[in-house]
């Protein structure tokens, strides 16, 4: 296999804090080097600039190395691999201040090693209500479920949307976010975390439209997709459970 189809970033849910009543969960990034190396690819680029563009903020990154060559060697390219995904974060997100670390080849030696070959970046989802509203409620759309990969509500759901409308009418002043999630914890190539980003934001924007046909005015609304960075169930064992991470939740903020 070439070293190309190797390169994977993983997207596992760590650990978890609340703000504003909502879970955040740290997001672990792993980008994978070819023997040696440390200079960042054309896969390594574009997913660092999705990383610097989007709204999670850094909190660590930390080099590894497989066992191959002297400790002391190991330790320095385990550095500068960390060094240099440090640096083009830098010049695409202000205000970065983590230092990179290096763990050379300590720690946990997998099987495998190209997995040992990398760095991790864990990052945290920024808190989605702005700091100028408040949210008043948060409604989970428990009735409301996606056909799987895609942004197609299932027949059963569209009742429960006109209800929903009713809802949302009683609130004169406020805003709604429509926050699209997505089901997903598999290890996962850059081009497939988009996929999921997209997916998510797709089925927000579709919610969005079936309530502007419901009567709520569009300067009321926003959305996003989150792909599966917020998911109800972090480990589902079967469909119903998988059901439930394809959700839209709406925000009911108060405030400018």
């Amino acid at each position: 296999m070439k070293y190309q189809n190797r390169l994977l970033v993983a997207v596992l849910l760590l650990s978890f804090k609340q703000v504003n009543s909502q879970v955040v969960r740290d997001t672990v990034i792993s980008l994978y080097f070819p023997t040696g190396a440390y200079e960042l690819d054309s896969l390594h680029t574009k997913q660092l600039a999705w990383l610097a563009s989007s709204d999670h903020s850094v909190k660590q990154i930390t080099g590894y190395a497989d066992h191959r060559g002297s400790t002391s060697s190991n330790q320095r390219l385990s550095q500068k691999r960390a060094e240099a995904v440090a640096r083009l974060l830098a010049s695409g997100k202000k205000g970065l201040t983590v230092m990179p670390e290096s763990k050379g080849e300590t720690g946990t030696q997998l099987a495998e090693l190209w997995k040992n070959r990398r760095v991790d970046i864990v990052a945290a989802m920024s808190a989605s209500t702005p700091s100028t509203a408040a949210t008043i409620r948060s409604l989970e759309l428990d009735n409301i479920y996606f056909v799987p990969d895609s942004a197609v509500i299932t027949p059963k759901s569209l009742p429960f949307i006109k209800e929903l409308a009713q809802t949302l009418k009683n609130y004169q002043d406020e805003h709604f976010e429509i926050i699209g999630h997505a089901n997903c914890q598999e290890t996962l190539e850059p081009s497939k975390i988009k996929i999921f980003y997209r997916l998510s934001e797709q089925r927000a924007k579709l919610i969005y439209q079936l309530l502007l046909q419901h009567g709520i005015p569009a300067e009321k609304m926003s959305y996003k997709g989150i792909a599966n960075t917020q998911p109800a169930i972090e480990t589902p064992q079967n469909v119903a459970e998988k059901k439930m991470n394809m959700r839209v939740q709406i925000l009911i903020t108060k405030g400018s």
